[in-house]
């Protein structure tokens, strides 16, 4: 079994902002999806749903929607 389809995040806290990076890629890492956000971190709580909806409205869908069914998580 090998890596279908690269989906990573990281965030941080930096002077009370939430810093987050999200970034999709396709199989063969020609299509790149990448998606930076920054939020205070009391009001953050949303912010990984906000950049799972960038990254699909930016053709992170597109990518997701090509592998094969069985190999997909929803």
């Amino acid at each position: 079994m090998g890596l279908f389809c690269p989906i990573g995040a990281y965030a941080k806290v930096e002077k009370g902002m939430l810093k987050l990076r999200a970034i999709v890629m396709d199989p063969n890492a020609e299509i790149k999806i990448e998606v930076k956000l920054e939020k205070d971190a009391m009001l953050a709580h949303n912010l990984g749903i906000e950049a799972a909806q960038q990254a699909l409205n930016s053709g992170a869908k597109d990518i997701i929607d090509k592998l094969p069914k069985e190999k997909r998580l929803h």
